[in-house]
C-alpha cells in the first residue's frame, strides 16, 4: 500500500479490526474495500498527527461505525467523528507542507551553487556554438552536394531506363514492319497473282489470316477476303475485295514505316540524354568528394570545442554531494505529500462523501423523472409550435372562383 508511513520490506501490516468481528462485517457490509479502510487507520495513526493513543484508540474504534457509514444514514456522533478524521488530514497535511517548504529553503544555497556550474557548461555551449557555424554550413553544404549527387544517380537510372525502352520499341516497329512486308511479298503478292498451285492456297493463306486482325478491315471485307485472295480468277467484286485489302495492307505499311521513324529518333534523342546525365553523375560526384573533405576538417574542429563543452559539464556532475543529499530529503517530502494526497486524502473523500444504495436509486429515479418531464415540455412544446405554423400558413388558391 502507497501510504506515508510504510513497514519494512518483508514485513506485513496487520490488521486494527478482525475479519470476524462485527465491525469487519459492517465494513465489508458497506462495500468499503481494505486498501480504504487501511488508508483511513494510517491518518489516525499518522506520527503527524498530534493525537494521544487514548484518542487514538477511541478514533480507531470508532472508524468502522462512521466513516464506513454512507453519508445520509450517519447520525450526530457519527458526523462528529468523521469530522475528527477530517480534521486530523487537514493537520497532517499542513505540517507535511511545512516539512516541505523547510526542505525548499535549505536548497537555496545549493541552487545558487549549481547555477554557477550552469553558467560554466553555458559559456562552454556558447564558444562552441560559435565554432560549430562553420561546421553547420559544411554539413549543409554536403548534404545538400549528396542530395545533388543522388538525384544525378536517379536521373542516370531514368535516361539509361528510358534509353533502353526507346531502343526496343524501335527493334520492335522495326521488326513488324519486317514481318508485314514479308508476308506481303511472299504470301500477299503470290495468292493475288494466283502464283501457287493446287493445295498450296491454304499455306500460303494462313500467315495473311494472322495478319488481318493486326489490319484495321471492316466486316465484310474479313468476310470475303478469305474467299476471293484464294481464287485464281475473280470476277469484278472478288477484285474489289483483293483491292481494298492490299490498300488496307499498304496503309498499314506506311504506319509502320512511321512509327520506325519516330522510334528511331526517340532513340536517338534518349541515348544522347543518357550520355549527358552521365557526364552530370561525374560532376556531381567530383563535387561531394569534395565538400565532403572540407566538412571531415570542420568536424574536428568542432570535436575540440565540444570536449570543453563536456570538461564543464563534468565539473558540474562532480557538484557538491550535499546538494544531491539537499535534493533527496526534499524529494521525500515532496514524495510522502503526494502519496497522502492520492492514497489517505483520497480514500477519505470516497468514503465520506458514499450515499447508501437506497438514496443512490432515489436519485437516479430522481434524475430520470426530471429528465421524462423535460421531454414532455419539450414535445409540448413542439406540438404548440408545429399548431401555430399551420394556423399562420396562407389559405391555398381556389380556381374559378371566390377564395
Amino acid at each position: 500500500m502507497a501510504c506515508l508511513e510504510m513497514a519494512p520490506k518483508g514485513t506485513k501490516r496487520s490488521a486494527t479490526i478482525s475479519s470476524d468481528t462485527p465491525a469487519a462485517k459492517y465494513v465489508k457490509q458497506n462495500g468499503v474495500t481494505k486498501a480504504n479502510y487501511s488508508c483511513i487507520e494510517d491518518i489516525v495513526q499518522h506520527p503527524l498527527a498530534g493525537v494521544n493513543e487514548d484518542c487514538c484508540h477511541m478514533l480507531l474504534a470508532m472508524l468502522p461505525w462512521s466513516v464506513c457509514t454512507p453519508s445520509d444514514l450517519r447520525g450526530g456522533n457519527q458526523t462528529a467523528a468523521v469530522s475528527m478524521v477530517e480534521e486530523i488530514a487537514a493537520t497532517i497535511q499542513a505540517k507535511m507542507q511545512e516539512a516541505l517548504a523547510e526542505e525548499s529553503n535549505k536548497l537555496v544555497d545549493q541552487d545558487a551553487q549549481k547555477a554557477e556550474f550552469q553558467k560554466g557548461i553555458t559559456d562552454a555551449e556558447a564558444a562552441l556554438t560559435e565554432v560549430a557555424a562553420a561546421a553547420a554550413a559544411r554539413k549543409s553544404e554536403l548534404a545538400e552536394a549528396s542530395a545533388a549527387l543522388l538525384k544525378h544517380k536517379h536521373a542516370v537510372k531514368d535516361a539509361e531506363g528510358q534509353e533502353k525502352k526507346d531502343a526496343a520499341t524501335l527493334e520492335k516497329a522495326k521488326a513488324q514492319k519486317l514481318d508485314l512486308e514479308k508476308v506481303n511479298m511472299e504470301n500477299v503478292q503470290k495468292l493475288k497473282a494466283g502464283d501457287w498451285q493446287a493445295g498450296q492456297e491454304q499455306a500460303l493463306f494462313k500467315p495473311v489470316k494472322a495478319l488481318m486482325s493486326k489490319i484495321d478491315l471492316d466486316e465484310s471485307l474479313v468476310t470475303s477476303l478469305p474467299v476471293s485472295l484464294l481464287k485464281k480468277e475473280r470476277g469484278p467484286f472478288d477484285q474489289v475485295v483483293v483491292n481494298k485489302f492490299e490498300e488496307s495492307l499498304q496503309a498499314k505499311l506506311g504506319e509502320l514505316a512511321t512509327s520506325v521513324s519516330t522510334s528511331e529518333a526517340a532513340a536517338a534523342a534518349s541515348a544522347t540524354a543518357a550520355g549527358e546525365a552521365r557526364k552530370a553523375l561525374e560532376v556531381a560526384q567530383a563535387e561531394q568528394q569534395e565538400v565532403a573533405s572540407k566538412c571531415g576538417a570542420a568536424q574536428e574542429e568542432q570535436a575540440k570545442a565540444s570536449a570543453k563543452v563536456k570538461d564543464a559539464k563534468k565539473a558540474a556532475a562532480d557538484f557538491d554531494p550535499a546538494y544531491a543529499e539537499a535534493s533527496a530529503a526534499r524529494q521525500e517530502k515532496v514524495d510522502q505529500l503526494d502519496a497522502f494526497r492520492t492514497c489517505n486524502l483520497a480514500a477519505l473523500k470516497t468514503l465520506v462523501e458514499k450515499i447508501s444504495k437506497k438514496k443512490e436509486k432515489a436519485d437516479a429515479a430522481a434524475a430520470a423523472a426530471a429528465a421524462a418531464a423535460a421531454a414532455a415540455e419539450a414535445a409540448e412544446a413542439a406540438q404548440a409550435a408545429e399548431a401555430a405554423a399551420a394556423k399562420a400558413a396562407p389559405a391555398p388558391a381556389v380556381e374559378g372562383g371566390e377564395a
